[in-house]
């Protein structure tokens, strides 16, 4: 599969067009996010690209990613990150390690997404927390491949109704949903102790 090449930090910052204006929105409500509910320790950014939200986290913090490409950009960006090139799907990791998990924008491009959730209840600390977001059905998605600088090559994803994620999950889970109108995305915290154990 060929390696999507599209630096989520330098359209941000050159505001190129259309796009970038969207991944700033982004990248500030979930920096939002992760001021609020992140906890001491260390922390866990799965798919972190080439550091959008990387390069605000602390120091003590791990990016992600199956993209060689991505991670090389990551390295500039987020210079004090450890970074790993690793599958989300096998995450590369011990019981009860981070304290707090990201994943933003993850979840949708994932053929077994229960799968990777049991992953990240297996890595997440006892009182950890996990953030994260998925694209939820909108005209967004049609218009904007407007944008000039839109990536033409991204893989393919899947777009969620509330109840889907929350299916996901497991139904019994307590799973905070934060919506914005400016954004087609479903913002989400959850708490290990209200995540139930995925076993199917």
């Amino acid at each position: 599969m060929q390696e999507e090449r599209y630096d989520w930090v330098e359209v941000v910052s050159t505001f190129a067009g259309l796009e970038s204006i969207y991944h700033f929105i982004r990248q500030k409500l979930m920096q939002k996010l992760i001021r609020q509910y992140s906890r001491k320790g260390w922390h866990l950014d799965i798919g972190c690209g080439t550091g959008l939200v990387l390069y605000c986290m602390p120091a003590h913090t791990v990016g992600l990613d199956i993209n060689r490409w991505a991670l090389e950009k990551a390295k500039i960006h987020a210079p004090k990150a450890q970074l790993i090139l690793a599958d989300a799907d096998h995450l590369p990791f011990r019981r009860n390690v981070f304290s707090t998990i990201t994943f933003f924008e993850v979840l949708e491009h994932m053929d077994n997404p229960r799968h990777v959730l049991r992953g990240i209840y297996r890595t997440l600390e006892s009182s950890g927390v996990l953030l994260g977001s998925v694209p939820r059905e909108s005209p967004f998605w049609k218009l904007r491949i407007l944008s000039s600088t839109c990536p033409r090559n991204e893989p393919f994803h899947n777009l969620y109704r509330k109840h889907e994620l929350r299916q996901i999950f497991n139904p019994s889970a307590r799973l905070s949903c934060h919506f914005s109108v400016w954004l087609p995305n479903f913002f989400f915290t959850a708490e290990k102790t209200n995540i139930p154990r995925i076993d199917s």
